[in-house]
């Protein structure tokens, strides 16, 4: 499943990011380059990153 159109990123990316120990929502997007155009992906960035259980930012706004 496309997490971002704009930039092309799946979420098997994301994951596979955090796998390699991408561990802050805001890195993955700098890396991806997720969330960086239009924005309305970067809940969705964030709570892939968060959920495995890599970041210790909980409840961060997304900006």
């Amino acid at each position: 499943m496309f997490v971002c159109l704009c930039a092309g990123v799946n979420e098997r990316c994301l994951r596979e990011l955090a796998e390699a120990g991408c561990c802050d929502w805001r890195e993955a997007m700098e890396k991806t380059k997720a969330g960086k155009s239009c924005g309305s992906c970067r809940s969705h960035v964030q709570t892939i990153i968060q959920s495995r259980g890599l970041s210790s930012e909980v409840g961060v706004p997304v900006l």
